[in-house]
């Protein structure tokens, strides 16, 4: 009798987790996909942000247009589109809500915020920048381009990140996991990886990145050099076939503002091509470097700056971009 009542009472705690991890599962899918995933996957570019979106990246909130562009959560007007910021996580404003990140801030400093469109997307190369840039172009007629080129754009040339690399469940899908398909098992992985990571004091790739600061020679670059290099010649073939300005933020790591600016590899790099472009660079390091002892960047990232280096960044541009867009920049009112 006591054996049944037992067996009885497992089954009981058995039934009872299985409905309780039913139910976080459908929670789980309901919420993350709805709430904390501004992605979702596109066939020609990988990935591409959801339109009318409006939750939460990664911890920031998040609104998206129904052209999948970030925009500010009162926001009421649609954009006219005359102003187009392209880029990766930086110019999109990673960890900082869309006022504060510095193509709507430099908007605002124009008196101009009503034509800024923030088309970068998270993740994206100078191969997918180049993609959302035809888009927006057969889309609209912008008075000037601007293209935040972070620093490992170069490095990542050859490969471009695809949805399976910003979806852990996505990625844990693929390649037959454990219980692959349940995105509860997939949470409660990372959260483990991420204890994990903390105990045994991971840090991620620092080595790779100095040499790629203080070196491109290495033999190791040649073909993301060469691939780079093709890209940029099609954003200087987009600048010349539709007569648009097309200026290039040179947006530089932490390492260099903080601790080594000498690491100018890469910047001496695009100094030699943009020398022979028509393309302009414009690189912001001496003016960080002014405020070197204020914090700039987000938490311990590497290159996403906080609401003050977007601040910065924004009234920096701001001074220079009549001069540097030939003019097609005049503010409509007094910054």
């Amino acid at each position: 009798m006591r054996l049944k009542r037992r067996a009885v009472t497992l089954l009981l705690v058995l039934s009872s987790l299985l409905v309780t991890s039913l139910a976080a599962e459908a929670v789980l899918r309901f919420v993350l996909s709805r709430s904390f995933n501004p992605f979702q996957p596109d066939g020609e570019l990988g990935f591409r942000l959801k339109p009318d979106f409006d939750g939460f990246y990664p911890w920031v909130r998040v609104r998206t247009d129904e052209a999948g562009h970030r925009v500010p959560r009162e926001t009421r007007v649609p954009s006219t589109g005359r102003i187009l910021f392209v880029g990766d996580s930086v110019t999109f404003g990673f960890g900082v809500r869309s006022e504060e990140s510095f193509p709507f801030r430099f908007g605002e400093h124009i008196g101009r915020p009503q034509d800024v469109v923030n088309a970068a997307v998270p993740g994206y190369n100078l191969e997918q920048v180049l993609g959302i840039l035809r888009e927006e172009l057969r889309r609209s007629s912008p008075e000037a381009v601007f293209y935040g080129l972070c620093l490992n754009d170069i490095g990542s040339a050859t490969r471009r990140v695809e949805y399976e690399d910003i979806d852990p469940h996505r990625k844990r899908m693929r390649e037959g996991a454990f219980l692959s398909s349940s995105m509860l098992v997939a949470f409660l992985q990372r959260r483990l990886q991420r204890l994990g990571a903390r105990f045994d004091g991971s840090q991620g790739g620092p080595v790779s990145q100095v040499s790629f600061l203080r070196d491109l020679d290495g033999p190791e670059m040649a073909q993301s050099l060469a691939t780079f290099d093709l890209q940029w010649a099609e954003l200087e073939q987009i600048h010349r076939q539709t007569g648009i300005p097309v200026t290039v933020l040179v947006l530089p790591f932490r390492e260099q503002v903080e601790g080594h600016p000498e690491w100018r590899a890469p910047q001496e790099f695009l100094a030699d091509k943009c020398a022979s472009s028509p393309i302009v660079c414009l690189d912001p390091s001496s003016m960080l470097l002014e405020h070197r002892q204020q914090t700039l960047y987000n938490g311990v990232s590497s290159l996403h700056f906080n609401p003050l280096g977007h601040r910065l960044l924004a009234e920096w541009l701001a001074d220079l971009a009549h001069t540097h867009t030939r003019g097609a920049l005049r503010p409509r009112s007094a910054p």
